[in-house]
């Protein structure tokens, strides 16, 4: 496989590289706030992973109200546990330039702010692939849209041929779909098993799952026995509380059954729930992971 040199977004010179276990240090317990730029101007993210590799340890990270795309994955094997994007400008999480990381409790809250949740896609728009296909893999995400209409954006793009095997997934109230594949690209790539999206709960999404007229029926890849993408309240305990969300699913929640992550040294087995956020005992009493060290929501 070929590791071609790119051009990092916002004119920071180049990146890339050939090892895939190498170490950009640690990221842990780290809260970025109106940070990054906006689209028009030179688009920068408030959090750009571009090239990193996965002895990098990135876990517990807040990004908040970016004036433009929230985290920037570009290329690599970045492996990242408990990411929160909150309230950001921009796209929330969005990925390209062949990256093949993990990713596990990952939550995505847009606030006042529409737009997408997770743009998922191959290469940056325009771009011509010239290494690996991205292909992450995901298990435990949660994505939260905004409190009031606007833009139309999509919880869930993914599009220009981007892979991936994305699992565990909660996406409610975005004025978008919840789902939205697009692009012939793409269409090849979920035809060929190089992308699978399953146990999904989708709620208050506009709708669900994407009804335009594409190479994909949503609707219809949700309804395949094999994927378990449903809707329903996943009955969040305050999802769009103003000053501080609470993101974790009501005891007896059908959030509560999800699949189990692979044991594969990286993701937590034990997280076999739908979404980020572990599910509320009986009494509500337990802590969500982000709590005490978060800001801003």
């Amino acid at each position: 496989i070929s590791c071609p040199d790119l051009n990092a977004p916002g004119g920071f010179g180049i990146y890339g590289g050939c090892v895939p276990s190498s170490s950009s240090g640690e990221l842990r317990y780290l809260r970025i706030e109106y940070a990054g730029a906006p689209a028009g101007a030179t688009p920068i993210a408030g959090l750009q992973l571009l090239g990193i590799g996965n002895g990098t340890i990135l876990e517990d990270i807040q990004v908040h109200r970016s004036l433009g795309v929230g985290v920037l994955i570009g290329g690599g094997t970045a492996q990242i546990r408990q990411l929160l994007v909150t309230d950001n400008g921009g796209i929330g999480i969005d990925w390209n330039d062949g990256w093949l990381g993990k990713a596990q409790q990952v939550v995505v809250h847009r606030g006042l702010t529409s737009g997408i949740g997770i743009r998922g896609s191959n290469a940056p728009p325009g771009a011509i692939v010239l290494g690996q296909r991205s292909s992450p893999m995901l298990y435990n995400v949660t994505l939260i849209g905004p409190a009031s209409p606007g833009t139309g954006g999509p919880g869930l793009l993914l599009y220009q041929g981007t892979g991936g095997f994305i699992r565990d997934l909660l996406v409610q109230g975005f004025d978008g779909p919840g789902l939205e594949i697009n692009d012939p690209a793409t269409c090849t790539v979920l035809t060929n098993a190089e992308l699978t999206i399953g146990f999904g709960l989708f709620f208050q999404n506009t709708p669900d799952f994407s009804g335009d007229a594409d190479c994909v029926d949503e609707l219809a890849y949700a309804a395949l026995p094999a994927r378990v993408l449903v809707t329903g309240d996943p009955q969040l305990i305050a999802p769009f509380f103003a000053s501080s969300p609470d993101l974790r699913p009501h005891f007896g929640s059908p959030a509560e059954t999800g699949s189990m992550p692979p044991g594969d040294g990286f993701f937590d087995p034990q997280l076999a729930f739908l979404g980020g956020v572990a599910p509320g005992n009986v009494t509500s009493s337990s802590i969500p992971w982000y709590a005490g060290w978060t800001v801003g929501w």
